[in-house]
């Protein structure tokens, strides 16, 4: 598949979980949110590796900004989620995370979205090899 095409349905996944989870599309910490959920489903392993050192550097480079702002724009906007989204959060990621003690970061929430999307992508790769099996029996 063309690599714009998987771009284009990396970034309208992404948009579309982060803004069912109720994260406010008009914060500057939702574009670099979505940019950080797309390099790391690239990528996983930049997961495992300090997010400021390659994550939000990366960012800051595309958005001719410094990686402290990326990292507090991040953060400012998982800050505005209250129990409400949790719950949402609960649902739609088939997550149970408590939130009466400590905030989230933004690894795990970052890690969350990278998870439902990079498990989706592999359901419908899945469905794919099925429904191409299934077409070359009907076709035999």
């Amino acid at each position: 598949m063309d690599k714009r095409v998987v771009s284009k349905q990396l970034y309208n996944r992404a948009t579309m979980y982060l803004y069912r989870i109720g994260m406010p599309i008009n914060y500057l910490g939702f574009s670099f949110f979505r940019e950080a959920v797309m390099l790391c489903v690239e990528n996983r392993e930049l997961l495992k590796r300090s997010l400021c050192d390659k994550v939000y550097a990366e960012i800051a480079k595309r958005k001719g900004t410094k990686w402290e702002n990326v990292e507090r724009n991040i953060r400012n906007l998982i800050e505005q989620l209250d129990e409400y989204n949790y719950t949402r959060i609960n649902e739609l990621l088939n997550v149970e995370y408590c939130v009466a003690r400590r905030k989230p970061t933004n690894r795990w929430m970052i890690s969350l979205i990278v998870d439902k999307i990079k498990l989706d992508m592999l359901m419908a790769d899945e469905l794919d090899m099925v429904v191409e099996r299934v077409g070359r029996l009907i076709g035999e």
